[in-house]
């Protein structure tokens, strides 16, 4: 045991992490200041442009075709997205106003046979009549 007011023992320093420090101490202990003449001609140098760059911006900008126009939904289309989005709004506005029982179902009625018209035709477009979708092609 030692005793409670002895000094712990030293540890001898060990000469290659010495020589080390000393070595990044020295690196770090260097002039970083630098001079304005340096800063201009390291500003100045042209490094050589890469080729294939060159080549690149040689052949000109790309431009995407005109897009085709946003085709108009069907009459069809037209009333499922009205049941769609009319028929909750229609649903809210029926219970601010307390309206009745009648006007609800309407309006729940429009709502769902809009959306599933929506779907309905959606997946039709998708796959189309005859079509299968066997997953993704590599």
């Amino acid at each position: 045991m030692t005793p409670p007011n002895s000094d712990p023992p030293t540890e001898q320093p060990d000469p290659t992490q010495d020589a080390a420090w000393e070595a990044i101490v020295a690196g770090l202990s260097g002039d970083i200041r630098m001079d304005i003449g340096d800063l201009n001609k390291q500003l100045a140098r042209v490094e050589e442009p890469d080729p294939f760059i060159e080549e690149l911006l040689a052949e000109g900008s790309f431009e995407p075709p005109e897009p085709p126009p946003i085709p108009m939904p069907d009459t069809i289309g037209r009333f499922a997205w009205a049941g769609a989005i009319g028929g909750p709004i229609f649903l809210v506005v029926v219970y601010v106003l307390g309206l009745g029982g009648f006007l609800t179902t309407v309006a729940l009625l429009a709502a769902i046979a809009g959306f599933i018209t929506l779907v309905a035709r959606k997946r039709e477009r998708v796959f189309g009549a005859d079509e299968r979708d066997d997953g993704a092609v590599v």
